[in-house]
């Protein structure tokens, strides 16, 4: 559960429905909704999991091809989910002091890995405690 004290996300839905998931499914600029926690990016993939650029959020970023947003003026924490070219799923913490995130803000938290994991079917419950 990412709102569990240890990390509180800036999505205003609290993982209590569909809304704390956002599809990002276009190249170019990536924008938060208010609600977001968890942000899917099913329109580009990265390289991979394991350099350095993967580590932050260059190769995130670079997949984009664009810049990533948050949702309000001011500090914004969420998540960011997106595939490598071998079909696991990287999920990206956001720490950004403002809304203009940038790399040096994103780390690499986990690599969720199996025949079973893909970007595009995870839901809020697989990030919540399903309360």
């Amino acid at each position: 559960n990412f709102n569990s004290g240890i990390v509180t996300l800036t999505g205003t839905n609290n993982f209590a429905g569909a809304a704390s998931m956002q599809t990002h499914s276009t190249a170019g600029n990536l924008t938060q909704l208010a609600a977001t926690e968890v942000i899917l990016v099913t329109s580009a993939t990265v390289s991979d999991f394991t350099s350095a650029a993967s580590l932050t959020g260059t190769n995130l970023l670079t997949a984009v091809g664009g810049t990533l947003t948050g949702a309000i003026v001011g500090a914004n924490d969420f998540l960011v989910c997106v595939a490598d070219a071998s079909g696991n799923v990287g999920v990206y913490y956001v720490d950004s002091a403002d809304n203009a995130c940038v790399a040096a803000e994103i780390s690499l938290v986990a690599v969720l890995q199996g025949s079973d994991v893909a970007v595009g079917s995870l839901i809020f419950n697989n990030f919540s405690n399903g309360a």
